[in-house]
């Protein structure tokens, strides 16, 4: 935590100047906006998709295999699954975190 963070208060930690000038942060409608032609490391998508129907869900994770690096991962609150979902993502289990690979 603190190699990556500075303490703000007792509750509060932020990102370190000189790692949050290395990442792009976006704030993007996951439905609607056309993000594929970019490509990401990691996206974090937490507690999203458990507000989405079937359809958008498949939708919205065809859009993140498309624009995952080889390499690349895809992290979901513990609540969300993919069950039902055709993709080629792999889950991968991090103590309490699930991510999905390619």
């Amino acid at each position: 935590l603190v190699k990556y963070f500075d303490q703000l208060d007792d509750k509060k930690w932020q990102v370190k100047k000189e790692l949050r000038s290395r990442v792009n942060f976006r704030e993007l409608n996951l439905i609607e906006d056309d993000f594929e032609n970019d490509k990401y490391d990691l996206i974090f998508c937490r507690n999203v998709m458990i507000y989405f129907d079937v359809h958008s869900r498949q939708k919205l994770i065809s859009k993140i295999e498309n624009t995952l690096r080889t390499d690349g991962k895809l992290v979901l609150g513990s609540g969300e699954s993919v069950i039902g979902i055709d993709t080629k993502l792999k889950q991968k289990y991090y103590e309490d975190l699930m991510t999905f690979e390619k």
